[in-house]
């Protein structure tokens, strides 16, 4: 059962008070009091046990009820037979029945022998038992009976058992229902039963009822059992009784499906439209959950139901879930993110019960936790899976996390396992232990033990015990069987850890205690309780993992340290230094709090201050409550949390801030009568303003969801300081709405209605009063609640909290009761009219029927008061109230003395905390001496700082601070004392600088940017007409589009969501689709809402659409052709005849259709796709598929192309060119450009028709079998993208496709020839079989670049591309995958467009083909084609994920090549960031190699987990071997194991692994080995190792010494071997390592040059500038790199003779241009620029256009430079140049960095409009940043960040990653560069070091001894 859940947003409000203080939870709060379902008005006596006895056991009922509750009636009655089985011989028969009467019984034998036997009874009122017997028979053991029971009963109203419930309709009228609410002891009010949960047993249900009447249960309706008045339902499985239900009346109901299965929404009539979040939201929910458990929904349908009268917050009926209305209705107009939420989580909540609590049942209600605690946790893991981008657990950590805390603070709190048996002692457990606690515990499990443990042994306990009932036991069970499946080691066992959490109470608190000397920490465990002193011998066992500022990663949250029940633990491996904060339970994943040492403290909230978003939210909120309760505890000053909580300012995540507002508010609450008081609201208006200041008063379309429930809180935070603003603004908008009418956002609502009403009138309070006396929606109701009690007016309470008990008004039952507590919590004013309100009206009060589950208002109120008494006087008023009301009825004898507890803990808290905290505050204030002190003493000791950054923020706010002109001296006054601070703090530490800083905004991610499964798209007939003549005047550039979209809707829907940007649209509509002939019945779509962040639009139907029915929507729309290369777009050439020509295109990828059509724009919604086009009688039109038909327009020189169907493929895919090209083709292939470029086509048609046959070939899928029977590649000449695989038209940057013979180089025709591979190979992967979400981009783009190489080398064999795949590919993505920024294959964390966008990077295709290429290795090539030939035509048409491949892959996997591990391959390298180090130590015998991994990093600590562990197949081979041609591993190393060791008969002195680089891993050898591969390389023939494997030598030696895993000294002592080598793949491997530390020598390369030069010089001399007849191509490749770098790195010979070339320029051999061009423009000046200037002008060829603008690049002089720049910016250059162009203009030259920079920075605007965005612009300036060698250049980087960063929106990040990238590259620089640097100064013999290097050295030296 559901708690009845807190509103987010008004838990802000709730104030924590210390253990001893009885907590009166608001209305909206009473969790206990609304979760408690045997709570009764009148106690029972107890008496020795309310256990049934076992002498009979339910196998069936057959229940039949008649009731008239159409009437009003509450009377019914009922027969209930029970088939039981006698366990034991008795003579009773003992059942529960309560509050039922007139019974009458009969008993026979069940195999139908024998009469009825008439049954006397005798009733145990106490025991709600009913005994049954007959004189004389005793029933034997072992048999069988029907035992019939006839009886009536009265429906109750008090919401529990079987029950009434009214609602008004739509006309007025009073429509009655009756329902049912049985947990945990009710069933027995509706039928007599066995009323435990393990009496598991089939029921069958029948109720009569008037035919106008509807009746739903747990089951479908028995159709042949049903007539009209009479409805039966199938029976149920076996299951308890508690779980029954049946809802009499008149509700109407939306339905969906989900995996064939029916769900429906039942509410009273006129909600219907309210029903429709419910539905989706549950159905999804459902499928996440049974997706996690591996277990599917154990019933046939499932129904969730609103009840206009319901205590509970919800509960799990089996089958029929039942909610308050306010937890199931959604009004899309007026419902807030809040109750969006909340129906949500509750709906989680209550579907995860479906399994924990149905399926599986509790033995007994001692084990409530184990389905209240799983409930807990799934109603937010649930909702996590369904909607990630929510961040759900900062709300599960501040309110079930939090609550669990507080609650096991006391030192008598109950273990989560305990033992009860009377109903009144079952009810006690309805708590935040059961909820709260049990869904932490479980949280911290599912995170120590890590997700997969967690899930599978989830999966274990319900398949072990589905249908049957479970205790703790069977959870620990399943749970190590599931440990031991997964070889996850566990500390002790799985029983011992788990129930010391379970069998006893309370919460442990870690004290850090830390060795700042050796890094190590000393951890103690106790019980934690709010009071210090408090003595206990508990223990845990504690999972423990831990972040520190260098490393601080918060993602990995598995346990890496145990607490194994001892009372304390050091740990020593812990890597922190001293200056390092260190922060324990990352995440907060831990349920328990941690204490720390001061300077920790200190460090932590330096850490905070500085970077706080370092840290997780969900930290810094524990952070907050850990400190607030070490504080008042007296374990830690006040002081400590106070200046934490000044970190504030920079705050903008919900957790951190909920928890500071508990803290602010409880502050306020003790202090608010405090003649200090100003101080302290001072002190939180410095804390707030900044971010009210961001967040503001307005809703925010499209926004974080978090971020909703942030600014409420922020709101509240800054009205309660005053903030004048706040308090104006909120007024403002209450006052507009009672004034014009004008609604309230409703997000805004709570904190709008609340501070407005503090400031209210009577007119305003009147109006919000009336509209709470009039709503229909229970959600406004209960939020209207609450606002009302804000008002600060006594006039106005008074009437507020006399109308509970005024029946003649609209109040419900169960709203009476909870006016009070928002009234009497809001401060003194409203606390005092409530207690005279009860002083004259107690008895009226106290006669309020709280409802079921309630305990009696009077009593809990008073309670509830006297928590907040702080004054004297407060005190003596209340004891009036107090002495009124002893001895009545109404309250218990211990009412007095829970009083006194009450105001004695408030008054124990001043005395403790009042003091400390006003001083403090007031010192902050005042700027005294010990705050100064403090802030200056945060500023010298941030050690890791290379600058002090002082945030000087202007008091833009302080003249709306009520109070305003001393306040606002005072505030100037203490921003210049933290000036003067940090002045003084740079100038005592010298070598800082103080730099101003503008504030720093944090943008979020993740929202909603999916769109509802509920529809289907089945077809699409579009109509385009584009308008591309200068004739057609102002239309010119749009378009006219129609399409008719015909869909099937999935479940039950009237919401119509897809697809559109920039349409602008005149028709939206839609209809049944028709039989053949008959006509359509045309209805509107009505526009409910367009997200523009999203595109969503959001269109509303007439009617529900049904499930499975056809429908047809129609929509005519109007859109423009922009010029950004995107959607349907315009581009342009310029002819032979100096004539602009105009072209229309398409580029749809990823989500770019919705610009050309409205459209479900998700590559999982396939379709077919008719096109038509309109076009002028100059142009001709291409399309995916071929002309069906041409015909004459009615319009004038127009005509229409209309075009085959497409096969089923997704919108990206769509395609189709407006142009006046020409076509090179035949009948099923074309190659298309404009006219002039016709003769460049021919190698691409030629090549292209031979790479499509050999794919179909090898895939045994020919491509024209595949629904398309043609294939057009068209070059265009604006093209944003490098080729795009639209299915039957790709699309191609002319440069990638046309070839000319005599100017085409070599390089550039394979790299033509790829791309046709690339996108050809995309018609199977991609086309044919998509991606299901760009998560999974890799399945699309990874094998496409696989087959890029290895497609092509089907038809250039000569090129040796299976090589060069490992320099292009493997090599090249490892360097991004060893730092942070890397992302894993399958990234689950993408939605927005920037995620989209940043899948399309080198993880997706070079790290994706890589692993493709790993696998084929690993399993065999026979069994990875077939497999790819199996997975093919299994999803052919459909979506894919990545499991299915892997199907495909383990189905064909040898035994005998490791199949076993081949999952876990799979998912540690595509769910897993990175690749792992392989360490191979080979011993001193030669004898035995140890195999060990790690994970390769190339810096230490930028955050990225350290500790990953992978799957890895190992091939090697060694010197005695030498076989580098068996690629097979040998061994895999699991990701488990520790080591791997290989033992070999003979010595060996060399081992090798990775063969032929096939593995996606680095290798790091003994360095005695890494020798003996340096001399295997100097002998002939480089010793017999492969050339792919010298390029991995080169490539991982460079690498290695970069990471700091062996000294440069080694690697460039074998890199020797260089001067030898002539191949091309080790020197490409070569020169890409070289060109990192050529980049940070940056102008000091005198010595590099001659090492470069002495490297290249046999290359050089063998290859010079000539072709040979017999060189391959890998030879005239090498020949452009070692010319290259001979040239640029001071070979004399090498620039002669590109200056010769030059001089003949018309003549230069097209290999070699690329050379040649680049040395003529570094060595030469305006002279040679304006000879290929003139060139390129005049250049018809597309790959020498290309070449010859990105060798203007090289050029070196000022002047120049300027050129090249200007030239970018003009429209020379088209857009999807100017980046690499601008590129080579700093790439080619160090010394260019630094005045590129200046202009890219100067002429920032310009080139943000020259390239299309500030985005492209910060990208820019990254990549230069990233070539910075010098401080100075840091520093203008930082000063142009902090001027410009705020053009840049989102993309500031990309500017203050670059600083932080520049700043890692110096310090490397600073730790590596001098060790370089003096190797090639000894190497080239000089006799000193240079001169800038002695500086360095000298710097370097300075610093040590300063540190």
């Amino acid at each position: 059962m559901a708690r009845a859940l807190v509103p987010i947003f008004v838990l802000f409000a709730a104030a924590i008070t210390q253990a001893s203080v009885v907590r009166q939870f608001p209305p909206f709060e009473r969790l206990e009091l609304l979760e408690n379902p045997n709570q009764r008005l009148t106690p029972r006596a107890d008496e020795d046990t309310y256990r049934l006895p076992n002498n009979t056991e339910p196998i069936s009922y057959d229940v039949t009820i008649s009731t008239n509750v159409h009437t009003g009636e509450t009377g019914f009655s009922g027969t209930v037979v029970i088939t039981l089985e006698v366990i034991e011989n008795s003579e009773i028969i003992v059942v529960h029945a309560r509050q039922l009467a007139n019974f009458s019984a009969t008993i026979r034998q069940a195999d139908g022998q024998g009469n009825d036997i008439a049954l006397e009874y005798t009733q145990d009122i106490d025991r709600e038992f009913l005994k049954f017997f007959a004189n004389g028979v005793t029933f034997t053991a072992g048999t069988k009976w029907l035992l019939t029971i006839k009886y009536e009963g009265n429906l109750r109203t008090d919401n529990g058992g079987f029950y009434l419930s009214t609602y008004t309709d739509e006309n007025g009228a009073t429509k009655y229902l009756a329902t049912t609410q049985f947990e945990s002891t009710d069933a027995r009010h509706a039928f007599p039963c066995y009323d435990e949960p393990a009496k598991r047993a089939n029921f069958t249900i029948t109720i009569h009822h008037d035919p106008s009447y509807n009746v739903i249960s747990n089951m479908p309706v028995n159709e042949a059992k049903t007539s009209s008045g009479v409805t039966s339902f199938e029976p149920t499985p076996k299951m308890p009784s508690y779980l029954i239900a049946f809802i009499v009346s008149e509700f109407v109901y939306s339905n969906g499906e989900l995996n064939d299965l029916p769900q429906r929404v039942f509410s009273r009539k006129g909600t219907e439209h309210e029903q429709e979040w419910a539905l989706t939201t549950g159905m999804l929910v459902e499928k996440r959950l049974s997706g996690y458990f591996n277990v599917p929904f154990a019933l046939p349908k499932l129904d969730q139901a609103a009840m206009p009268d319901f205590a509970a917050g919800a509960m799990e009926n089996w089958g029929l879930a039942t909610y308050r209305e306010e937890y199931l209705l959604y009004n899309t107009e007026n419902s807030t993110v809040d109750t969006q939420t909340n129906i949500a989580t509750i709906e989680a909540h209550e579907d995860a019960h479906m399994w924990f609590g149905d399926l599986v049942a509790i033995e007994w209600w001692s084990y409530l936790w184990l389905k209240e605690g799983f409930a807990t946790l799934f109603e937010n893991l649930a909702v996590d899976l369904a909607y990630p981008e929510w961040d759900i657990f900062q709300t599960f950590h501040a309110a079930n996390y939090q609550r669990a805390l507080i609650t096991d603070a006391n030192p008598n709190a109950r273990p989560l396992t305990y033992f009860v048996e009377k109903p009144s002692e079952i009810g006690l457990l309805y708590d935040g232990i059961s909820y709260a606690k049990g869904g932490s515990v479980l949280d911290m499990w599912r995170h120590a033990l890590t997700n997969k443990v967690f899930q599978r042994g989830l999966h274990n306990y319900l398949e072990a015990n589905k249908f049957s009932s479970a205790n703790e036991t069977d959870l620990f069970d399943a749970i190590a069987l599931a440990a031991r499946e997964e070889n996850f080691p566990v500390k002790a066992t799985i029983g011992e850890m788990f129930s010391s959490w379970t069998r006893q109470g309370g919460v442990p608190l870690l004290t850090v205690e830390r060795n700042y000397d050796d890094g190590s920490f000393t951890i103690k465990q106790e019980q934690y309780t709010d009071d210090k002193n408090y003595e206990s011998s508990m223990l845990w066992y504690v999972p423990i993992n831990y972040a520190v500022h260098s490393s601080p990663d918060f993602r990995n949250t598995m346990a890496t340290h145990y607490l194994l029940k001892e009372k304390e633990m050091t740990v020593g491996d812990a890597k922190t230094n001293k200056d390092d904060w260190l922060i324990l339970n990352k995440q907060s994943t831990g349920y328990y709090r941690v204490n720390y040492d001061s300077k920790n403290w200190q460090l932590i909230t330096e850490g905070l201050i500085s970077r706080p978003h370092k840290i997780h939210p969900r930290n810094r909120a524990q952070l907050i409550s850990d400190l607030y309760r070490f504080a008042s505890s007296g374990r830690v000053p006040h002081g400590t949390l106070l200046q934490l909580l000044t970190y504030l300012p920079k705050e903008d995540q919900y957790a951190p801030w909920s928890a500071a507002n508990t803290v602010i508010t409880l502050f306020n609450r003790y202090l608010g009568s405090d003649s200090a008081f100003g101080n302290f609201q001072f002190y939180v208006n410095h804390l707030v303003n900044e971010q009210y200041d961001k967040f503001g008063v307005n809703d925010v379309h499209g926004e974080q969801h978090l971020a909703k429930y942030t600014r409420n809180v922020v709101i509240n935070v800054a009205c309660l300081a005053g903030l004048e603003s706040c308090l104006k603004e909120t007024k403002d908008k209450l006052q507009t709405l009672v004034d014009n009418g004008t609604p309230i956002e409703a997000n805004l609502q709570a904190p709008v209605y609340c501070n407005g009403l503090k400031q209210a009138n009577d007119e305003t309070f009147d109006f919000v009063y009336n509209k709470l006396m009039n709503s229909n929606d229970q959600a406004e109701r209960r939020l209207l609640i609450s606002a009302l009690g804000c008002a600060q007016s006594s006039k106005q309470l008074e009437k507020y909290v006399s109308s509970s008990i005024d029946k003649s008004n609209k109040l419900r039952t169960q709203e009476r009761y909870t006016i009070l507590s928002p009234t009497y919590s809001r401060g003194e004013v409203g606390l005092l009219v409530c207690i005279d309100f009860l002083l004259e009206n107690w008895e009226a009060y106290g006669n309020l029927n709280a409802g079921f589950g309630g305990g009696n208002p009077l009593y809990s109120d008073i309670i509830g008061m006297s928590a907040y008494v702080v004054t004297d006087s407060q005190k003596a008023k209340l004891q009036e109230l107090v002495d009124k009301v002893k001895g009545s009825a109404f309250v218990p004898s211990t009412l007095q003395s829970s009083v006194d507890d009450n105001i004695q803990a408030n008054m124990d808290w001043l005395s403790a905390n009042r003091e400390p905290i006003i001083s403090w505050v007031s010192s902050f204030r005042n700027g005294s001496p010990a705050i100064s002190a403090s802030i200056l003493a945060m500023a010298l000791t941030d050690h890791r700082q290379q600058t002090l950054v002082v945030e000087f923020r202007a008091t833009r706010r302080l003249n709306t601070y009520s109070n305003s002109s001393n306040l606002q001296n005072e505030m100037i006054a203490l921003r210049l004392a933290i000036l003067w601070a940090a002045c003084l703090s740079a100038v005592l530490a010298d070598t800082r600088q103080l730099q101003l800083q503008p504030p720093t905004t944090y943008a979020a991610e993740n929202w909603e940017y999916r769109l509802s499964e509920a529809l289907s798209p089945i077809n699409y007939n579009i109509t385009l007409r584009p308008y591309l003549l200068e004739s057609d005047g102002t239309k010119r550039f749009t378009f006219d589009g129609e399409v008719f979209i015909e869909i099937q809707p999935k479940v039950a829907t009237n919401v119509v969501s897809l697809h559109s940007k920039n349409l602008t649209h005149s028709v939206k509509e839609y209809w049944v689709k028709p039989a053949a002939g008959a006509n359509p019945t045309v209805q509107t779509l009505t526009l409910a809402s367009h997200n523009e962040e999203t595109d969503i639009m959001n269109l509303t139907t007439a009617a529900n659409l049904a499930v499975n029915q056809v429908y047809i929507l129609h929509f005519k729309y109007t859109g423009k052709m922009e010029d950004d290369m995107h959607g349907f777009y315009r581009s342009y050439y310029v002819n032979d005849n100096n004539e602009t020509k105009w072209l229309a295109s398409t580029q749809f990828q990823t989500h770019h259709a919705r610009r050309a059509f409205p459209s479900f724009d998700e590559p999982q919604f396939k379709a077919t796709f008719d096109v038509t086009i309109k076009r002028h009688r100059s142009f001709n039109t291409v399309s995916n598929t071929k002309i069906l038909n041409t015909y004459l327009s009615d319009e004038a020189d127009y005509f229409v192309d209309v075009f085959q169907k497409t096969p089923k493929m997704s919108t990206y895919l769509l395609a189709f060119i407006i142009s006046e090209f020409t076509i090179r083709k035949d009948n099923t292939f074309g190659v298309l450009a404009r006219p002039e470029f016709y003769q460049q086509t021919q190698y691409s048609f030629n090549v292209g028709r031979q790479i499509l046959t050999e794919m179909g070939n090898y895939l045994k899928k020919d491509y024209y079998s595949m629904g398309n029977d043609k294939m057009d590649m068209a070059a265009i000449p604006d093209f944003s993208a490098g080729a795009m695989e639209n299915w039957g038209l790709l699309t191609y940057r002319e440069r990638s496709l046309l070839v000319d013979e005599s100017a085409t180089t070599l390089s550039s025709r394979q790299s033509i020839a790829a791309v046709v591979a690339h996108e050809q190979a995309h018609m199977w992967f991609g086309d044919l079989v998509t991606c299901k979400w760009w998560s999974y981009t890799w399945l699309n783009e990874g094998f496409a670049r696989f087959f890029q190489y290895f497609g092509t080398a089907f038809v250039e064999t000569e090129w040796e591309l299976e090589k060069q795949f490992v320099v292009d590919q493997i090599q090249s993505v490892m360097a991004m995958d060893s730092t942070n920024a890397t992302n894993p294959l399958s990234d689950e964390n993408t939605y927005t467009p920037a995620h989209l966008s940043r899948m399309f990077n080198s993880i997706s295709y070079n790290k994706g083909a890589s692993f493709i290429r790993m696998i084929e290795h690993t399993m065999g090539t026979e069994n990875f084609q077939k497999s790819l030939q199996e997975y093919l035509v299994k999803y052919e048409y459909q979506s894919s994920v990545p499991e299915y491949l892997l199907a495909a892959w383990t189905a064909n996997w040898p035994t005998n090549r490791f199949n076993s591990s081949a999952e876990h391959i799979f998912y540690n390298f595509t769910t897993q960031v990175g690749y792992p180090l392989i360490n191979a130590k080979l011993s001193a015998d030669g004898k035995t190699v140890e195999f060990t991994q790690q994970r390769f990093l190339l810096k230490e600590n930028d955050g990225a987990d350290a500790k990953l562990k992978y799957t890895v197949p190992i091939s090697f081979t060694t010197s005695a071997q030498k076989d580098f041609n068996n690629t097979q591993p040998k061994f895999v190393l699991a990701d488990t194991a520790a080591s791997h060791t290989e033992t070999f008969t003979t010595e060996i002195s060399w081992i090798i692994a990775n063969i032929q680089e096939t593995g996606y891993y680095r290798v790091n050898y003994t360095e005695s080995n890494w020798h003996a591969i340096h001399k295997a390389l100097t002998e002939s023939n480089w010793g017999g190792i492969h050339e792919i494997n010298r390029a991995q030598i080169v490539d991982d030696l460079l690498n290695l010494a970069r990471a700091g895993h062996i000294e440069y000294s080694l690697t460039f002592a074998v890199l020797e071997y260089l001067e030898t080598e002539t191949n091309y793949i080790p020197w490409t491997s070569g020169f890409n390592g070289f060109n990192f530390l050529a980049i940070r020598l940056g102008n000091d390369t005198k010595d590099f040059s001659v090492y470069i030069r002495d490297l290249t010089t046999k290359a050089y001399n063998q290859l010079g500038f000539e072709e040979g007849k017999s060189d391959k191509a890998l030879d005239i490749y090498l020949r452009t790199k070692v010319l290259s770098w001979s040239c640029r790195y001071g070979n004399a010979d090498c620039i002669n003779r590109a200056k010769n070339y030059f001089n003949s320029l018309s003549s230069v051999p097209k290999n070699i241009r690329s050379v040649v061009y680049c040395v003529a423009l570094r060595e030469g000046g305006n002279t040679e620029f304006e000879a290929l200037y003139q060139k390129f002008k005049t250049e018809s060829v597309a790959t020498e256009e290309t070449l010859l603008q990105n060798s203007f690049g090289c050029v070196k002089e000022q002047s120049l430079i300027e050129r090249v720049f200007n030239l970018v910016l003009s429209n020379e250059i088209r857009r999807q140049d100017k980046a690499s162009v601008l590129s080579t203009l700093y790439t080619e030259n160090n010394e260019n960095v630094s005045p590129v920079f200046e202009l890219v920075t100067k002429h920032h605007e310009s080139l943000a409009d020259a390239m299309g965005s500030y985005s492209a612009v910060a990208t820019v300036i990254s990549n230069i940043a990233a070539r910075f060698t010098e401080e100075k250049q840091l520093s203008a980087l930082k000063t142009f960040n902090s001027a410009n960063s705020g053009k840049f929106g989102s993309s500031a990040s990309t500017l203050k990653s670059a600083e932080t990238t520049v700043e890692e590259n110096l310090k490397w620089s600073e730790a590596k560069l001098l060790h370089f640097r003096t190797y090639l100064s000894n190497r080239n013999g000089s006799a000193m070091i240079s001169a800038f290097s002695f500086i360095t050295l000298l710097l370097v030296s300075i610093t040590t001894l300063l540190n």
